[in-house]
């Protein structure tokens, strides 16, 4: 799902709604640290041609590449009114809900 599609499907259910969006945003560590070195073949998921490259050559770009397009997710989902969670699929799902729904519950108690 594109950005903008996410953002239009949020305020739906926002404001039509009355409901709270959480976007749970899976990413594997791979792509959230890229540590590849030697010689890849990366290929394509929405029609691109595949693409042979040294991934330690092209990871500083990747790395900022990543980072503007988190900052743009979150973002949206700041103006969304809609709550913005990265999930490390090398953590234990259990732990990361504890965690967010910990979050939660410490949020209302300050109010």
């Amino acid at each position: 799902m594109g950005v903008r599609t996410m953002l239009r499907a949020t305020t739906y259910w926002r404001q039509e709604r009355g409901h709270n969006v959480i976007v749970f945003h899976i990413l594997d560590p791979f792509e959230l640290e890229f540590p590849l070195t030697g010689c890849w073949k990366f290929k394509g998921l929405e029609g691109e041609e595949a693409m042979i490259a040294q991934p330690q050559r092209i990871r500083d770009q990747y790395m900022d590449e990543l980072g503007k397009l988190l900052k743009r997710i979150k973002s949206g989902c700041d103006r969304c009114q809609a709550e913005y969670v990265l999930v490390d699929t090398s953590k234990p799902l259990g732990a990361v809900l504890s965690k967010f729904l910990g979050g939660r519950m410490a949020g209302k108690a300050k109010r």
